[in-house]
């Protein structure tokens, strides 16, 4: 029999090359794809410093604006000039979801002990939404990274949910890491300015000169990010640093009535939501007369649509409990609450719809919460069994999604995309995008 340790690398590797294809053959959104392969592609090709990130508009309003700072095509470049071919974004990117992932497995691991490691991984790596939202070259994939380094740093950095597994000085240079590169790739940094906050007025009340230490190492662990957000600011103005603020209003009533639709989605961050996913057995009817394996695929995909919704209705549902076997249980179902809270309460005085990539960033909070929720039927050994041949099943119908959503994606542009950086022209690749960037 192998190894535990060698199964686990062989499942690892097994992950990391399904999320891999998984990335390059994902539908997702292609305009936003090319739209942010361009700008590394463009500052490889050219060596012009990248001042701006990723464009942001939308349906709501006609309004659209362009992040501050140069990480995101700084890094995309930089990778292409160490390795020249289409496919190495998306292996480092998938690098640094996974790496997010495991790091966050191997923490929830700590303090859930009696969850296998194995599991944890295997549920958080197939997830529906982490597949969707990290694994192609898109300017929201990064933010996982990003959310995984802060919130891991904040939990220890807080006494009441710590566990004593990272020293201070390292968790507040992660949060200060973290705060640039979100700025850098998505608007949703905003939702870490609260917990910033928080972490401090805890620490200064209570000891002021660790207060004072943890400020240093904060700044230091920013330096790196926030270096590459420096010129941007002092070549336009720190105006552009709110580059979000054309989307705001005075209060919007609509998202004010969705409480209970953003509760659902934020709550569904961290189980087998497919409603993204489910539109793609359209495609699928001229495949199911051809093959009966689709009809199984089907009905994975049916089972899981109601083992998500049960999750949801679940995670609401214990709340409400009081006690539990872990530590921590009153502290985290609170945090969560006043994250979801700070997100409807936000949507109150913006014209954007309260869509899941929005606030994906809470990834963390809610898989720590959820876990608390399930972690009280742990010694349920016929319900763990369940469990297994649920993720299992998930794995199953994520390989049917990426297969039957693979087309008009970025990846089917690799002879030009490879051709560009062989050239390094970027126009090659897709003027129409760029020119829609000027």
């Amino acid at each position: 029999m192998l190894n535990r340790k060698v199964f686990l690398l062989l499942f690892l590797l097994f992950a990391f090359l399904f999320r891999l294809l998984f990335g390059l053959l994902l539908y997702g959104n292609p305009s936003d794809d090319i739209q942010t392969y361009i700008i590394g592609l463009k500052y490889y090709c050219t060596g012009v410093w990248p001042y701006f990130g990723p464009i942001v508009g939308g349906s709501e309003t006609s309004f659209v604006t362009r992040i501050p700072g140069a990480l995101e095509g700084f890094l995309i470049g930089s990778i292409l000039k160490v390795l020249p071919f289409a496919e190495a974004p998306f292996i480092v990117l998938n690098l640094l979801s996974m790496g997010a992932i495991c790091f966050l497995a191997w923490y929830c691991h700590k303090r859930f002990p009696k969850f296998s490691l194995f599991w944890l991984l295997a549920y958080m790596l197939f997830l529906p939404w982490e597949l969707c939202l990290t694994t192609n070259i898109n300017n929201a994939s990064f933010v996982l990274f990003g959310s995984v380094l802060f919130f891991v740093g904040f939990f220890e950095a807080v006494q009441e949910l710590s566990l004593g597994l990272i020293p201070l000085q390292p968790c507040y240079a992660m949060m200060g890491f973290s705060l640039f590169w979100v700025m850098q790739f998505h608007l949703s940094w905003f939702f870490l300015i609260p917990f910033i906050l928080l972490v401090f007025f805890l620490q200064f009340i209570r000891d002021w000169k660790k207060g004072l230490v943890g400020v240093v190492f904060f700044i230091l662990g920013a330096i790196p990010t926030a270096s590459l957000l420096a010129p941007t600011l002092l070549k336009f103005g720190f105006e552009r640093a709110a580059s979000g603020k054309g989307f705001g209003q005075i209060f919007d009533l609509r998202n004010f009535h969705l409480w209970h639709v953003i509760l659902q989605r934020f709550f569904s961050i961290a189980n087998y939501e497919i409603t993204y996913l489910w539109g793609s057995f359209e495609s699928l009817q001229a495949l199911i007369k051809k093959s009966a394996i689709f009809y199984v695929y089907y009905i994975f995909g049916y089972f899981l649509k109601y083992v998500a919704e049960c999750q949801v209705f679940l995670l609401i549902l214990f709340w409400f409990l009081k006690d539990h076997s872990r530590p921590g249980w009153k502290e985290f179902k609170y945090l969560g609450l006043l994250f979801y809270l700070f997100i409807w309460i936000s949507f109150w005085f913006t014209v954007k719809w309260p869509l899941p990539h929005i606030y994906h960033i809470a990834y963390p909070v809610v898989m720590i919460y959820s876990l608390y929720c399930w972690y009280r039927f742990v010694d349920w050994k016929w319900l763990v069994k369940a469990v297994h041949a649920i993720i299992v099943i998930g794995i199953l119908f994520q390989t049917a999604f990426f297969l039957t959503r693979s087309h008009d994606y970025i990846y089917q542009k690799r002879d030009k995309l490879q051709m560009a950086i062989d050239q390094k022209k970027y126009l090659l690749f897709d003027v129409d995008n760029e020119d829609s960037m000027h």
